[in-house]
């Protein structure tokens, strides 16, 4: 059961750095399609920690300063989400 969970990691980490490596280079046509996804996969983990009980500054310790980490990971996420949403519209050619 380890075995398979180590190697289902090792070839999403693979997997992982071939997107990024793929999202660097400028004239790459794989960048033009991991794009908005990966701006979707962005807007959609950002939703997920807003709506979460972990936080990286929790609300318990700092008070209303804790919601600045949540309100930045909202903002981020609306902006992933629409980029994402413009990169999947057909383009009008």
């Amino acid at each position: 059961m380890f075995d398979m969970l180590k190697i289902l990691i090792q070839a999403g980490c693979v997997f992982a750095v071939v997107c990024v490596v793929a999202l660097s280079l400028p004239q790459s046509r794989l960048r033009e399609f991991l794009r908005p996804i990966v701006l979707a996969g962005i807007a959609v983990a950002s939703g997920i920690y807003v709506l979460s009980p972990v936080d990286a500054v929790p609300e318990l310790v700092t008070g209303p300063f804790g919601l600045i980490d949540d309100a930045g990971a909202l903002v981020g996420g609306i902006a992933a989400g629409r980029a994402a949403m413009r990169g999947f519209r057909p383009s009008a050619n």
